[in-house]
């Protein structure tokens, strides 16, 4: 699969997404309504280089982001208090952490994607 159609996979999980200028307020709106929620919400930060491979991208992400997670005490695949902003050309999109942990087990051919309740896919 190219990093194209792999990300376009990752993209099409987004639960919103907005202009990348609006980012810092995006962000912190959907921190917010986690924490309403009563959830101790992240979000963690994506921005694919524009010279990456598939292989790199997976290599690079899910490894930083494992670390982080066990870092704040969170599961290393993710919470649902913790979502992606992945910021791609001038987008933002917001991918829940469980569903790209998921995504990106299945690329490496580990399992397949995990479709979480309640959401259309």
């Amino acid at each position: 699969m190219s990093l194209k159609d792999a990300l376009q996979r990752w993209l099409d999980l987004a639960f919103d997404s907005t202009d990348a200028l609006k980012a810092s307020a995006a962000i912190a709106h959907h921190r917010d309504e986690r924490e309403a929620a009563g959830l101790r919400a992240r979000s963690y930060e994506v921005l694919p280089k524009p010279d990456d491979t598939l292989q790199g991208l997976l290599d690079r992400v899910m490894p930083r982001f494992q670390e982080h997670m066990e870092a704040l005490r969170f599961s290393p695949r993710g919470d649902r208090a913790v979502f992606f902003s992945v910021f791609v050309e001038d987008r933002l999109y917001f991918v829940e952490s469980l569903e790209t942990s998921a995504l990106f087990d299945a690329l490496r051919g580990n399992q397949p994607p995990l479709m979480l309740p309640g959401r259309k896919h």
